[in-house]
């Protein structure tokens, strides 16, 4: 079985949630309200069941706020989310967020507020450490007369992918400002030619040499 990554954006305690820009992350079609990932790149086809790969290895991925969506000169103060990947072959943003998706997906409390109050659309992010959710873990359970309930998860086993260990989580790094990726961006944007670190942004690897670190193979996409 194909190991396969894909996007999954969800709101509103899970009551809105698209894997892709047609289909859900469980594989039916989005309805139009929902729509919400917008492809950005003419050289990278997003699959709506998710992204395959030729071989084994790291991916290198990062969400950054870019100008990507806006609408107007002056529109700072919405944030769209972009998808930057990196690969033996690709390297490049390949889609974003619509900030209006965080919005619509809201849910409403009792006192008639919109829940949350604050959402990705309208905010900043600070990056910290790596998270991970282990969805539908198969457990054991025995419940006593007393009601007492005792469950164990089975034993859990993790692919070694460098000598002895396991790499999960490599080459961390993150952006402060705008002149790494928005600055760049903003400039191809509006036709300005571009320089080594835009064409590095934008996916020519020709003269750069990646991030990842030397001991982990990047992935190779079909």
């Amino acid at each position: 079985m194909a190991v396969k990554w894909r996007i999954n954006a969800v709101t509103g305690c899970y009551s809105t949630e698209a894997g892709s820009a047609l289909w859900t992350f469980y594989g039916s079609d989005l309805p139009c309200a929902n729509l919400g990932v917008i492809p950005v790149n003419n050289r990278f086809l997003l699959p709506a069941d998710g992204i395959a790969f030729q071989t084994e290895g790291m991916l290198g991925q990062a969400w950054v706020r870019t100008p990507f969506g806006r609408i107007s000169e002056n529109d700072h103060g919405r944030s769209t989310w972009t998808l930057l990947l990196d690969t033996l072959n690709f390297k490049g943003p390949v889609a974003y967020l619509l900030p209006d998706y965080w919005a619509d997906g809201k849910w409403t409390d009792l006192d008639g507020n919109a829940q949350p109050a604050e959402d990705f659309g309208k905010m900043k992010m600070s990056t910290g450490g790596g998270a991970f959710e282990w969805h539908t873990i198969p457990v054991l359970g025995v419940q006593e007369q007393n009601g007492d309930r005792h469950i164990r998860i089975p034993r859990m086993h993790m692919a070694k992918n460098r000598g002895d260990q396991t790499v999960l989580m490599t080459g961390f790094k993150s952006w402060e400002g705008t002149a790494d990726l928005w600055d760049p961006l903003e400039a191809l944007l509006q036709g300005k030619q571009a320089t080594l670190a835009e064409q590095q942004l934008m996916g020519s690897n020709a003269g750069v040499k990646g991030e990842c670190s030397e001991r982990d193979e990047k992935l190779r996409l079909p």
